[in-house]
């Protein structure tokens, strides 16, 4: 499962569209993720608020996401610097600034 990345740092995805975020939760030391997929609107990005050593989340504009689903990352990762790249009207930012 999951836990032989146990001490994976930086995470890309960017293979298929994503439909859960949840088991990255799972990898305690995780402190970037790249994703370069679409992300369904139905997925639970405050699960990845369990990472306490999350700094960066980059977003590209394959993911998908709008405005609306940018402010509830924001909300949900206090102190992650997020990217968005490509992104119309959304700066790069540090959330919970």
């Amino acid at each position: 499962g999951i836990d032989c990345f146990a001490r994976v740092v930086i995470v890309h995805l960017g293979t298929d569209e994503i439909y859960d975020l949840r088991p990255l939760s799972e990898l305690s030391h995780l402190e970037e993720i790249y994703i370069n997929q679409y992300i369904h609107s139905q997925v639970d990005v405050a699960s990845l608020g369990s990472l306490r050593r999350l700094r960066k989340l980059e977003l590209t504009h394959w993911s998908g996401v709008d405005r609306k689903q940018l402010k509830a990352i924001s909300e949900a990762l206090p102190g992650v610097q997020i990217v968005a790249k490509d992104l119309p009207n959304f700066l790069s930012q540090t959330s919970g600034q």
